[in-house]
Protein backbone atom coordinates (compact mmCIF):
# COMPACT_ATOMS: atom_id res chain seq x y z
CA UNK A 1 0.00 0.00 0.00
CA UNK A 2 1.40 3.13 -1.04
CA UNK A 3 1.87 5.50 2.36
CA UNK A 4 1.65 8.63 0.28
CA UNK A 5 -1.79 10.93 -1.09
CA UNK A 6 -3.64 11.15 -3.93
CA UNK A 7 -4.86 14.51 -5.01
CA UNK A 8 -7.79 14.65 -7.16
CA UNK A 9 -8.50 17.55 -9.35
CA UNK A 10 -12.38 18.10 -10.27
CA UNK A 11 -13.85 20.30 -12.41
CA UNK A 12 -15.81 22.77 -9.52
CA UNK A 13 -14.87 25.88 -7.71
CA UNK A 14 -11.08 26.74 -6.97
CA UNK A 15 -9.63 29.19 -4.45
CA UNK A 16 -6.19 29.62 -5.42
CA UNK A 17 -4.53 28.09 -2.11
CA UNK A 18 -4.69 24.18 -3.76
CA UNK A 19 -2.01 22.70 -1.48
CA UNK A 20 -0.27 19.64 -3.49
CA UNK A 21 1.64 17.45 -0.58
CA UNK A 22 5.62 16.63 -1.52
CA UNK A 23 5.35 13.27 -3.97
CA UNK A 24 1.20 13.01 -4.31
CA UNK A 25 0.25 11.38 -6.94
CA UNK A 26 -2.35 13.71 -8.85
CA UNK A 27 -5.00 12.76 -10.82
CA UNK A 28 -7.22 15.13 -13.16
CA UNK A 29 -10.52 13.90 -13.28
CA UNK A 30 -12.09 15.38 -16.67
CA UNK A 31 -12.29 19.51 -16.57
CA UNK A 32 -10.31 18.80 -13.18
CA UNK A 33 -7.85 19.10 -16.35
CA UNK A 34 -8.20 22.52 -17.47
CA UNK A 35 -7.24 23.40 -13.14
CA UNK A 36 -4.27 21.43 -13.46
CA UNK A 37 -2.94 23.13 -16.71
CA UNK A 38 -3.84 26.81 -15.04
CA UNK A 39 -1.40 26.09 -12.32
CA UNK A 40 1.27 24.03 -13.94
CA UNK A 41 0.86 20.67 -12.71
CA UNK A 42 1.11 17.59 -14.79
CA UNK A 43 -1.22 14.92 -13.70
CA UNK A 44 -0.15 11.35 -13.42
CA UNK A 45 -3.39 10.36 -14.53
CA UNK A 46 -6.19 11.93 -16.53
CA UNK A 47 -9.58 10.20 -16.34
CA UNK A 48 -12.66 11.30 -17.50
CA UNK A 49 -15.73 11.72 -20.24
CA UNK A 50 -14.79 14.71 -20.86
CA UNK A 51 -17.58 16.02 -21.12
CA UNK A 52 -17.12 18.92 -18.58
CA UNK A 53 -13.48 20.15 -20.71
CA UNK A 54 -15.45 20.14 -23.91
CA UNK A 55 -13.02 18.14 -25.90
CA UNK A 56 -10.98 14.55 -25.65
CA UNK A 57 -7.47 14.06 -24.74
CA UNK A 58 -4.85 11.66 -25.55
CA UNK A 59 -1.98 10.34 -24.19
CA UNK A 60 -0.40 6.80 -22.72
CA UNK A 61 -1.69 8.63 -19.05
CA UNK A 62 -5.51 9.21 -20.04
CA UNK A 63 -8.47 7.00 -18.96
CA UNK A 64 -10.99 7.49 -21.47
CA UNK A 65 -14.45 7.01 -19.90
CA UNK A 66 -17.68 6.28 -21.91
CA UNK A 67 -20.35 8.94 -21.42
CA UNK A 68 -22.95 6.69 -20.87
CA UNK A 69 -21.72 5.13 -17.16
CA UNK A 70 -22.16 4.63 -12.84
CA UNK A 71 -19.19 5.88 -11.88
CA UNK A 72 -19.02 9.47 -11.67
CA UNK A 73 -15.56 10.83 -13.23
CA UNK A 74 -14.18 11.38 -9.52
CA UNK A 75 -15.24 7.87 -7.98
CA UNK A 76 -13.56 5.92 -11.65
CA UNK A 77 -10.65 8.68 -10.07
CA UNK A 78 -10.51 7.11 -6.73
CA UNK A 79 -10.64 3.60 -7.88
CA UNK A 80 -7.73 4.04 -10.36
CA UNK A 81 -5.65 5.08 -7.42
CA UNK A 82 -7.35 2.30 -4.93
CA UNK A 83 -5.84 -0.24 -7.37
CA UNK A 84 -1.92 1.66 -7.08
CA UNK A 85 -2.73 1.27 -3.55
CA UNK A 86 -3.46 4.62 -2.38
CA UNK A 87 -5.95 5.13 0.42
CA UNK A 88 -5.26 8.68 1.26
CA UNK A 89 -7.25 11.18 -0.90
CA UNK A 90 -7.41 15.55 -1.48
CA UNK A 91 -10.23 16.48 -3.37
CA UNK A 92 -9.86 20.05 -5.12
CA UNK A 93 -12.10 21.30 -7.40
CA UNK A 94 -14.86 18.80 -6.21
CA UNK A 95 -17.22 21.49 -4.72
CA UNK A 96 -19.49 24.36 -5.77
CA UNK A 97 -20.86 23.97 -9.49
CA UNK A 98 -24.10 21.56 -9.79
CA UNK A 99 -25.07 21.11 -6.13
CA UNK A 100 -26.07 17.32 -7.07
CA UNK A 101 -21.93 16.55 -8.00
CA UNK A 102 -20.86 18.26 -4.64
CA UNK A 103 -23.50 15.72 -2.68
CA UNK A 104 -21.86 12.89 -5.09
CA UNK A 105 -18.38 13.71 -4.04
CA UNK A 106 -19.37 13.44 -0.23
CA UNK A 107 -21.10 9.64 -0.96
CA UNK A 108 -17.50 9.15 -2.76
CA UNK A 109 -15.92 9.81 1.01
CA UNK A 110 -18.13 7.20 2.64
CA UNK A 111 -17.89 5.17 -0.35
CA UNK A 112 -13.82 5.59 0.70
CA UNK A 113 -14.36 5.90 4.54
CA UNK A 114 -15.94 2.24 4.11
CA UNK A 115 -13.08 1.07 1.96
CA UNK A 116 -10.32 1.74 4.50
CA UNK A 117 -9.39 4.51 3.23
CA UNK A 118 -10.05 8.54 3.96
CA UNK A 119 -10.89 11.36 1.36
CA UNK A 120 -10.86 14.81 2.19
CA UNK A 121 -13.47 17.21 0.43
CA UNK A 122 -11.72 20.73 0.02
CA UNK A 123 -14.13 24.00 0.35
CA UNK A 124 -12.77 27.98 0.73
CA UNK A 125 -13.66 27.37 4.19
CA UNK A 126 -14.50 24.25 5.22
CA UNK A 127 -12.82 20.49 4.79
CA UNK A 128 -15.53 17.43 4.97
CA UNK A 129 -14.34 13.87 5.57
CA UNK A 130 -15.91 10.58 6.16
CA UNK A 131 -14.99 7.67 8.46
CA UNK A 132 -16.32 4.79 9.96
CA UNK A 133 -13.49 4.63 12.77
CA UNK A 134 -12.52 8.27 14.29
CA UNK A 135 -10.88 11.30 14.12
CA UNK A 136 -8.25 13.12 16.58
CA UNK A 137 -7.51 16.77 16.08
CA UNK A 138 -4.71 18.26 18.66
CA UNK A 139 -4.85 21.11 20.98
CA UNK A 140 -4.17 23.81 17.95
CA UNK A 141 -7.16 23.03 16.33
CA UNK A 142 -9.45 26.12 15.86
CA UNK A 143 -13.17 27.00 14.85
CA UNK A 144 -16.05 25.18 14.27
CA UNK A 145 -16.49 21.33 13.61
CA UNK A 146 -19.96 19.53 12.74
CA UNK A 147 -20.30 15.69 12.30
CA UNK A 148 -23.51 14.27 10.47
CA UNK A 149 -24.38 10.64 9.84
CA UNK A 150 -22.99 9.61 6.68
CA UNK A 151 -25.83 6.65 6.24
CA UNK A 152 -28.89 6.10 7.72
CA UNK A 153 -27.26 6.33 11.40
CA UNK A 154 -24.43 6.16 13.08
CA UNK A 155 -23.69 6.15 17.01
CA UNK A 156 -20.58 8.44 17.98
CA UNK A 157 -18.68 10.10 20.66
CA UNK A 158 -17.24 13.45 21.05
CA UNK A 159 -14.44 14.35 23.40
CA UNK A 160 -12.12 17.35 24.19
CA UNK A 161 -14.82 19.93 22.62
CA UNK A 162 -17.19 22.53 23.61
CA UNK A 163 -19.91 20.05 23.54
CA UNK A 164 -19.18 16.70 24.00
CA UNK A 165 -20.85 13.61 24.09
CA UNK A 166 -21.15 9.82 25.20
CA UNK A 167 -22.66 7.31 22.75
CA UNK A 168 -24.42 10.17 20.81
CA UNK A 169 -27.08 8.86 18.11
CA UNK A 170 -27.00 10.95 14.97
CA UNK A 171 -29.93 10.40 11.98
CA UNK A 172 -29.68 11.25 8.30
CA UNK A 173 -33.07 13.49 9.12
CA UNK A 174 -32.12 15.67 11.99
CA UNK A 175 -28.58 17.97 12.08
CA UNK A 176 -28.15 17.02 15.72
CA UNK A 177 -24.21 17.43 15.63
CA UNK A 178 -23.87 20.93 13.51
CA UNK A 179 -21.65 23.35 15.05
CA UNK A 180 -19.82 22.20 17.27
CA UNK A 181 -16.50 24.47 18.43
CA UNK A 182 -12.63 23.33 19.60
CA UNK A 183 -11.78 24.69 22.53
CA UNK A 184 -7.86 24.45 22.62
CA UNK A 185 -7.77 20.68 23.64
CA UNK A 186 -7.04 17.32 22.14
CA UNK A 187 -10.57 16.34 20.70
CA UNK A 188 -11.49 13.44 19.39
CA UNK A 189 -14.25 12.12 17.01
CA UNK A 190 -14.74 8.10 17.57
CA UNK A 191 -17.42 6.37 15.24
CA UNK A 192 -18.70 3.27 17.52
CA UNK A 193 -21.52 2.23 14.63
CA UNK A 194 -22.07 3.21 10.99
CA UNK A 195 -20.11 6.23 9.63
CA UNK A 196 -19.94 10.05 10.08
CA UNK A 197 -19.09 12.77 7.85
CA UNK A 198 -17.01 15.10 9.91
CA UNK A 199 -16.45 18.86 8.37
CA UNK A 200 -13.96 21.18 9.88
CA UNK A 201 -12.39 24.62 9.31
CA UNK A 202 -9.89 24.55 6.57
CA UNK A 203 -6.41 25.72 8.11
CA UNK A 204 -6.78 22.61 10.37
CA UNK A 205 -6.05 20.33 7.59
CA UNK A 206 -2.04 20.16 6.99
CA UNK A 207 -2.29 19.01 11.00
CA UNK A 208 -4.47 16.28 10.15
CA UNK A 209 -2.65 15.08 6.98
CA UNK A 210 0.92 15.33 8.63
CA UNK A 211 -0.81 13.21 11.34
CA UNK A 212 -1.83 10.53 8.71
CA UNK A 213 1.19 10.28 7.04
CA UNK A 214 3.37 9.15 10.31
Amino acid sequence: MQSGICCIFGAGDYFGDESIPAGAFVIAADGGLAACRQQNITPAVIIGDFDSLGYEVQGDNVILLPKIKDDTDSLAAVKCAFEKGYRIFLFYGCTGGRLSHTLANLQTLTYIAKRGGIGFLVDKEEVATATCKGLNFDSSASGFLSVFAAEGASTVTLSGLQYEAQSLALTADFPLGVSNAFIGKKACITVEEGCAHILFETQNLKTIIKELLK
